[in-house]
């Protein structure tokens, strides 16, 4: 395969590093061509930052290169997952006069407006040492009509752009770049996990009726809200799986490994009262004596960090969004959406009908059940973001040929009549 037809998903996060490696297909779907996952060094890289390059770097190269290996290929056009409290979002606008008289409104005229409103966001106080990561479209104004899609080729005097823009505090991002170039690669482009995760998960009709999308990982909750179609709110909050975790390993006196098994077999957060005084084996640190804890004990473990988790999402929330229109409900995802009865105890949160995000894999040709997972969402979404820009280009090309076929044949006419003329 060329360059061109092989994207490739990073997704870095605080307990694994995940890589899948694909193929372009002619009618633009996907084939797994190679797949790795390696647990994130201890205390090398957390909740989005980088706190140790090398050894962050050397899992990357082991990720990636066993990706590889399984691809039989390397990977190119890398698309990264990003998140942590360095992440930033707002909503932004800007208006311009086009011209005295109507004017047809170009992708020129587009794509000019939008470099604007990103540079003058960018230059206003407080945004000092920002890099722009997405500059979303939420809708268009064309001199009075508003909640435009697509201005282009339409008639108008002027133009505004309502943007939805995440950004990112520069050294931060620059640490992870580092990272990854130490490890021998680069990135093609950098995608907020919350973006990636909602591309694989959401359906249509929940951005168009409004739904929240919480993708739990292990050391951050990446916070997204969707209205009438469109990205209004996105928000990382610095706490995940892993703090469920740690709260178990202290409480317990038990090794972190035993108290993530304990969260996924035992763990629960809408217990049956007949178990609450059963007693199971924890093993002791370092070869101590096993003890025996109540059930009661880890739901309560469980439950106050979980509802930590989920009342500050809902005050993030709450703050940002009329919630009366959030008519699609939440959606929860990532691996710690898979803990036991969370779904019921979020929708008793939020007051919102409620279900786990599972990645649809309709654009990929091959059947890997492992992807079927919440835990996949965001390397999933990677790829297909890295898919609609691959289409996107793809199509541009096509179009400026077709374009150039036809000047090129009007003028081959032009040149044949003025013969004829002379003659």
């Amino acid at each position: 395969m060329s360059e061109l037809s092989i994207i490739t998903a990073l997704d870095l996060g605080s307990s694994s590093i995940k890589v899948l490696i694909a193929g372009i297909t002619e009618d633009f779907h996907l084939e797994i061509l190679g797949k790795s996952e390696v647990k994130t060094p201890k205390n090398s890289f957390n909740r989005g930052k980088i706190q140790d390059i090398s050894k962050t770097a050397n899992e990357i190269r082991v990720a990636i290169s066993k990706a590889e290996e399984d691809a039989k290929t390397k990977a190119q056009n890398i698309y990264l997952s990003i998140s942590g409290e360095f992440l930033r979002s707002e909503n932004t606008s800007k208006k311009i006069s086009l011209s005295d008289t109507a004017k047809i409104i170009t992708t020129e005229d587009v794509e000019n407006l939008r470099r604007t409103t990103t540079s003058y966001l960018i230059r206003q106080k407080g945004h000092d040492n920002e890099i722009v990561i997405h500059d979303i479209p939420q809708s268009y104004n064309v001199d009075e009509q508003e909640g435009i899609k697509n201005p282009v080729d339409m008639s108008g005097y002027s133009l505004e752009n309502h943007l939805h823009v995440i950004m990112a505090s520069e050294n931060p991002y620059q640490n992870i770049i580092r990272t990854i170039e130490k490890a021998g690669y680069s990135i093609k482009q950098a995608v907020a996990s919350q973006l990636a995760s909602s591309i694989s998960v959401l359906e249509d009709q929940e951005r168009d009726l409004g739904v929240i999308l919480l993708d739990i990982g292990a050391g951050t909750t990446d916070i997204s809200v969707y209205l009438k179609g469109n990205m209004k709110f996105s928000k990382v909050i610095p706490l995940g799986g892993n703090d469920i975790t740690n709260d178990l390993t202290i409480g317990l006196r038990t090794s972190t490994e035993f108290s993530e098994k304990i969260k996924i077999k035992n763990g629960s957060l809408k217990p049956s009262l007949k178990n609450k005084d059963e007693e199971i084996e924890i093993q002791g640190i370092a070869g101590r004596q096993v003890v025996k804890k109540k059930l009661s004990f880890i739901y309560q473990i469980i439950y106050y960090r979980s509802d930590e988790i989920l009342e500050k999402a809902y005050q993030d929330v709450m703050k940002s969004t009329n919630t009366n229109l959030i008519n699609a409900g939440l959606v929860l995802t990532g691996g710690t959406s898979l803990m036991n009865n969370i779904g019921m105890f979020a929708e008793e949160k939020f007051n919102l009908p409620t279900r786990i995000g599972y990645p649809k894999i309709d654009r990929i040709t091959n059947d890997i059940k492992e992807l079927k997972s919440p835990k996949y969402a965001t390397a999933i979404g990677l790829l297909y973001f890295g898919l609609d820009s691959f289409k996107s280009k793809e199509i541009k090309i096509s179009k400026m040929k077709s374009e150039n076929n036809i000047n090129f044949k009007g003028i081959f006419t032009k040149m044949k009549n003025f013969i004829k003329e002379l003659s």
